[in-house]
């Protein structure tokens, strides 16, 4: 799981420091697509390989997505790493659509505190919050392969990082890999 803050607490006075335009912008694209399960912009939401929507604090229906999506990925991503620290990415799998392959640096933990609103106070804690994204290559089907410089890895305040397999503009996400 990848968290993505969005900007709908701004309009109530607080502005999430973690809060990205990128991410309110694809929550949007979500709402249009009519996502399976529960569908429009609210938060606390979780989207699942970009097909299914739920209220993210209801663990049941958001296990329940999980499950029902894993068998529907239609390709498969395996990481290896060198002695140089370079990581090699190999994709497999069938598509009729095409797609891309994007690298993201994470951060692990982050904490907010809340400065207005009903909240004001408290602070949320956030797991796997996204700190940017970089498509690295495109796939239409069949094997490929990319290579990850040890460079690549590296972006201020990140300490993981992960490669998913999606199709552009807020479609289906067909695979995805912590890179450990």
């Amino acid at each position: 799981m990848i968290s993505r803050p969005v900007t709908y607490w701004d309009r109530l006075g607080w502005k999430d420091t973690l809060a990205r335009e990128e991410n309110t912008d694809l929550q949007r694209t979500y709402a249009k697509r009519n996502l399976q399960g529960r569908n429009g912009v609210y938060t606390p939401q979780i989207v699942t390989d970009g097909m299914f929507g739920a209220v993210g604090s209801r663990e049941r229906q958001v296990r329940s997505q999980i499950a029902r999506a894993r068998p529907q990925r239609s390709a498969i991503i395996r990481i290896q790493h060198d002695e140089n620290g370079n990581v090699g990415i190999g994709i497999g799998g069938n598509s009729d659509r095409r797609a891309e392959l994007v690298l993201m640096a994470v951060s692990s933990q982050e904490k907010v505190q809340i400065g207005r609103g009903e909240n004001r106070g408290r602070s949320i804690g956030y797991t796997n919050v996204l700190l940017s994204e970089t498509v690295i290559g495109s796939w239409d089907g069949g094997k490929g392969s990319h290579l990850l410089r040890a460079n690549m890895l590296q972006y201020p305040g990140a300490d993981r990082f992960a490669v998913i397999l999606r199709v552009p503009g807020g479609g289906d996400v067909l695979a995805a890999r912590w890179i450990t």
